[in-house]
């Protein structure tokens, strides 16, 4: 009986020359697939730096932003600074100026006082003017809020009285001013000029 050659072609192991065929073909499949999944994670890597990018041009250009806003605020604030300064001597100058013009009339009333005095006005007569002018001058500076510090008879106080001399005193109680040396005068609370006073202690 004839053998069938189908089964002995089917049971035989593959030739050397499909083995190798075999064997090319698979390694090239998988170098094919290492580089598609190569491909794939350059691509992300690219858009990441890309995003990247984007977001410090994006920080960069806020803060720019901010420093021209600190440089704008800097420049308003030394504009700022100079008006107030420019304002306030025009306001010394124009306190300055009212205050001229209030001591004017006082100095017209004491120059005509010493020229009367000079064309030989009676001596009661010039008193009288010279009374005048004071009070004026002080009518004036009270104007201004000046008051005089009080001094004589009142307890020693370093804020308002300068003790110039002390002096024993068996009639008054130690650290009282018993002579006011130069009168002291304050604007407003504020002292401009203290007292220089002579003030008692005990024997």
């Amino acid at each position: 009986m004839p053998k069938k050659h189908s089964d002995t072609a089917k049971d035989s192991p593959p030739s050397k020359e499909a083995e190798g065929h075999l064997k090319s073909e698979g390694p090239t499949s998988d170098a094919q697939s290492e580089s598609g999944a190569t491909g794939g994670g350059g691509a992300d890597e690219t858009a990441a730096i890309e995003g990247l990018l984007a977001r410090i041009a994006e920080l960069e250009k806020q803060l720019e932003e901010e420093r021209d806003q600190v440089v704008r605020s800097v420049a308003e604030f030394q504009n700022f600074r100079k008006r107030v300064q420019q304002e306030k001597v025009q306001l010394q100058k124009f306190a300055i100026e009212t205050l001229v013009l209030d001591l004017l009339p006082v100095l017209d009333n004491f120059e005509r006082t010493t020229a009367a005095l000079q064309a030989g006005a009676a001596i009661e007569s010039v008193a009288e003017g010279i009374l005048a002018v004071e009070r004026q001058l002080r009518g004036v500076l009270e104007g201004r809020h000046v008051t005089r510090v009080p001094a004589k008879g009142t307890a020693f106080d370093p804020e308002l009285h300068e003790a110039v001399v002390t002096e024993e005193s068996i009639w008054h109680p130690d650290g009282t001013v018993i002579e006011e040396l130069e009168p002291g005068y304050k604007l407003g609370d504020r002292v401009v000029r203290p007292a220089r006073v002579k003030v008692s202690r005990k024997p």
